[in-house]
C-alpha cells in the first residue's frame, strides 16, 4: 500500500469507437479531414465529457486500492480554465490537429496506410478544475486538499515552442504511435510535426494560450 504517489495525467479514452466514427464522418462531410476544424459538434463534446467522468471514476477507484487511509496523491495535468468553452482552435486541440495532419502527410507519401490513420483511436479530453473537483467529490474515495492552476511556461521563440511541443509529444505518445504505425516511421513523423508546430507557433504560444493551464492537485485518501 502506498502512502504517497505522484502522477502526471494525459486523459486518453478508450472504448470510444462509435463516437470516433461519428467524429470522422463530421470531419469528412465538412471537408476538413486533415485541416483545422472551426467548430466542435456538441455530440462530440458531450460524449467526451461522459467518457471522461467514467474513466476518472475508474482511475480514482484503482488508486484508492493502492493508497492507505490519509495517504496523499499528487496529480499534474493540462487543463482549461473554468468557464472556458471547448474550442477546436485552442492550443491543445491545435497540437493534436497538427499531429493528425502530419500523419496524413505520411499517407500521401505512401509511408503510412490510410486505414491505419482511420483506425487510430486516441480521443483526448482537456478537463477543467471544476470538472475534476466534481468527479473527485462524486467518487468519494479522496478529498481535495490543494488545487493550483498556473500558466504554461513562457517561451518567447517560435522554434523553441515547436521543439518543446514536439519533444513533449514524442516522449508521451511514442509507444502508442509505435504500436499503431511502426517505429520506423516515427522519426519522419515527428520531423514533420515539429515543422508544422514551427509554422503555427503563434497558435501554440503560451503567452496567448489562455485556454490552457497546468493543474496540480493534491488528494487525500478518505476512509472506506
Amino acid at each position: 500500500m502506498l502512502l504517497f504517489t505522484f502522477l502526471t495525467l494525459l486523459m486518453p479514452f478508450h472504448g470510444f469507437l462509435e463516437y470516433r466514427k461519428r467524429w470522422w464522418i463530421v470531419r469528412i462531410l465538412l471537408g476538413t479531414r486533415d485541416e483545422f476544424i472551426t467548430q466542435i459538434p456538441q455530440i462530440v463534446i458531450r460524449a467526451h465529457e461522459t467518457q471522461y467522468t467514467e474513466d476518472m471514476e475508474c482511475f480514482l477507484q484503482a488508486r484508492a486500492q493502492e493508497i492507505v487511509y490519509r495517504g496523499l496523491m499528487v496529480l499534474t495535468c493540462l487543463a482549461r480554465p473554468d468557464g472556458t468553452p471547448h474550442s477546436a482552435d485552442s492550443s491543445p486541440n491545435v497540437i493534436f490537429q497538427l499531429l493528425g495532419s502530419s500523419l496524413m502527410d505520411l499517407v500521401r507519401k505512401g509511408v503510412v496506410k490510410e486505414e491505419k490513420v482511420d483506425s487510430f483511436n486516441l480521443p483526448v479530453y482537456t478537463m477543467s478544475p471544476q470538472e475534476l473537483a466534481a468527479v473527485v467529490e462524486q467518487n468519494g474515495c479522496f478529498s481535495m486538499e490543494i488545487m493550483v492552476s498556473s500558466p504554461l511556461p513562457l517561451v518567447h521563440y517560435p522554434i523553441l515552442i515547436a521543439q518543446l511541443v514536439a519533444s513533449h509529444f514524442r516522449a508521451g505518445m511514442w509507444e502508442d504511435l509505435k504500436h499503431q504505425f511502426g517505429e520506423e516511421v516515427l522519426d519522419e513523423l515527428f520531423d514533420l510535426f515539429c515543422k508544422k508546430c514551427e509554422d503555427h507557433a503563434s497558435a501554440l504560444d503560451p503567452t496567448k494560450a489562455v485556454e490552457a493551464v497546468n493543474l496540480v492537485v493534491v488528494l487525500r485518501r478518505n476512509a472506506d
